[in-house]
């Protein structure tokens, strides 16, 4: 007959539970600290593709549209740029060759939402890349305004001669006597992330300081957490002075 005594019973003692528990707790932490790091990453990724496809596509747009400001195939429509100035631009173009431009469709405008003293920098947030129509005769006054890009912190235009001289009208970049010297538009956009971007290797403290092509400063180091894109492109307008 088998006795069975403690010393047959083999089992943990406590000192083991607790280092065990210990080692499973360094690990749990370690897999959440992981799979934190991944959302981050991720949700960071994630905002700076929308904003650089939302600035592309902007600025598509603003150069496609600008290509053909003051297009008039029938030479009856007076079709121009109607306003240049350094944070706004509009004009017309008959695009339909039709001789009568559309006011739905055939005029454009283009400038931030939240630009109270139009100098070409976001007044605070949300602000905006608008697009719309104007409607005359009052020198170009917006009707319907539409965002096609968010998060916009500035927008910038300057306009060249058919020798690459800068027409400036006021000093501070608008053009209003010589608008039909106006043979290129320099424009500049900067897009900025939705939110600050969480931690990690994406985080970056923008102290840039934003210039257009002529070297003017159009957007001061923000000094923050955001991500910004700056897009620039010069837009050869085809139609004017013809």
């Amino acid at each position: 007959m088998n006795i069975s005594t403690a010393a047959n019973h083999k089992g943990f003692s406590l000192m083991e539970l607790m280092l065990a528990m210990a080692v499973a707790s360094v690990l749990m932490a370690g897999i959440f600290t992981f799979h934190q790091s991944q959302v981050k990453t991720n949700i960071t990724q994630q905002e700076l593709v929308d904003m650089q496809q939302d600035a592309r596509v902007a600025m598509y747009l603003m150069t496609s549209e600008i290509r053909m400001a003051g297009c008039d195939p029938q030479n009856s429509t007076g079709a121009t740029i109607r306003t240049a100035g350094a944070a706004q631009i509009a004009f017309d173009s008959d695009q339909d060759g039709d001789g009568v431009i559309n006011v739905n469709t055939e005029r454009f405008y283009y400038a931030l939402s939240n630009d109270a003293d139009n100098d070409g920098v976001a007044d605070g947030t949300p602000c905006n890349l608008n697009r719309g129509d104007w409607d005359p005769p009052a020198a170009p006054v917006p009707v319907t305004l539409n965002p096609v890009a968010l998060n916009i912190d500035a927008l910038n235009f300057v306009y060249l001669d058919g020798a690459g001289n800068v027409l400036d009208d006021d000093g501070n970049g608008n053009v209003t006597t010589n608008i039909d010297a106006i043979r290129t538009v320099q424009i500049s956009l900067v897009a900025r992330s939705g939110d600050q971007l969480p931690g990690g290797m994406y985080r970056q403290f923008d102290s840039t300081t934003y210039t257009n092509p002529q070297g003017t400063v159009i957007l001061a180091a923000p000094n923050d957490n955001f991500r910004r894109i700056q897009l620039t492109a010069a837009v050869r307008v085809r139609n004017m002075g013809l």
